[in-house]
């Protein structure tokens, strides 16, 4: 009544359902190699020597004492997929991870009723999402978008990559055996929750925005010049992954246009803004920038480009 959020679960809660998933652990056996020590390509396993068989009360339901680890598992699924909280919270979290960081309330709705329908189903969940009205505005190069999500850097990156027409992860040329530095570690998120706060807001704005937490001044920086200095430092690194460096440069050697033409195709789906463009124009034009091998204008327009909002934005 006051506008306030209502608790859904209590500690108790929390407490109960431990116990219900307690005794699972990896499907362990003997002689496993050390390049798969826990049996990663099988389910988990139960061990029920380990699985507390009490009474749980969770979320005003009671599982019985004396219940197997999987019925309490599969009982505890069926109490989660009937709370009227699980279909809107997992369906802004996959639209905020998939098209939108802000989706509007009936977007939501319109997703968390599939996944209702559907059982829980995250084809036919995933399928709504990408398929609505909301998420297709951006398909229209005439029309303006007003949604989307900022990439965080691992996307970026990729994005660059996908670009470049590179057919494998780029390999660090310090270190053959991981792929090129990225600043966002993908196997350690900062949380279980991931690299951000889904609740995090653009300041001043409040919009939903929570892979802004991630730019900052060193991100922004690195975005403008690592490319430049991954191809300055692991050129052979590029072309051995299948980076279509040729036809950049080609486009390159054969005039400025050609260039932004492509790079329009490839980074911005054949709609580069017409701002940017101009900005193209003029940063080819620089005699500086005029006078360098075609590689290096390549690479100078991308880091330009790469940080622009028109790209660094999902839509």
């Amino acid at each position: 009544s006051q506008g306030m959020p209502l608790q859904t679960y209590s500690q108790a809660d929390v407490t109960a359902a431990t116990r219900a998933l307690s005794g699972w652990s990896n499907h362990w056996e003997e002689n496993l190699p050390q390049s798969n020590f826990a049996n990663f390509g099988k389910p988990m396993r139960a061990y029920e020597e380990h699985h507390d068989k009490g009474e749980k009360k969770l979320l005003g339901t009671t599982l019985r004492a004396g219940q197997s680890a999987e019925q309490d598992l599969n009982q505890v699924l069926d109490i989660l997929m009937a709370h009227p909280n699980t279909a809107p919270f997992v369906s802004i979290r996959l639209i905020q991870n998939l098209v939108s960081s802000d989706p509007s309330p009936e977007y939501i709705q319109r997703v968390a009723a599939v996944f209702q329908v559907s059982s829980g189903n995250l084809g036919d969940t995933v399928k709504a999402i990408l398929l609505d009205p909301e998420a297709r505005r951006g398909d229209n190069p005439k029309i303006k978008p007003s949604g989307g999500r900022m990439k965080e850097p691992l996307l970026h990156t990729l994005g660059l990559l996908r670009a470049m027409g590179c057919r494998a992860m780029v390999r660090n040329f310090e270190n053959p055996n991981e792929p090129i530095w990225i600043s966002q570690n993908r196997f350690s998120p900062g949380s279980v929750f991931g690299f951000v706060s889904p609740f995090h807001r653009a300041p001043q704005s409040l919009t939903l925005a929570p892979e802004q937490r991630l730019l900052n001044t060193s991100e922004l920086s690195r975005r403008a010049g690592n490319l430049n200095w991954l191809i300055r430092n692991g050129e052979k690194q590029f072309v051995d992954a299948g980076c279509e460096l040729g036809a950049l440069t080609a486009a390159a050697s054969t005039s400025d246009e050609h260039l932004i033409q492509l790079l329009s195709e490839r980074m911005f789906r054949g709609a580069m803004p017409v701002v940017l463009q101009s900005g193209a124009r003029q940063l080819l034009r620089d005699p500086e920038t005029a006078s360098k091998p075609p590689l290096e204008k390549v690479i100078s327009l991308m880091g330009v480009l790469s940080i622009t909002p028109s790209y660094g934005v999902v839509q």
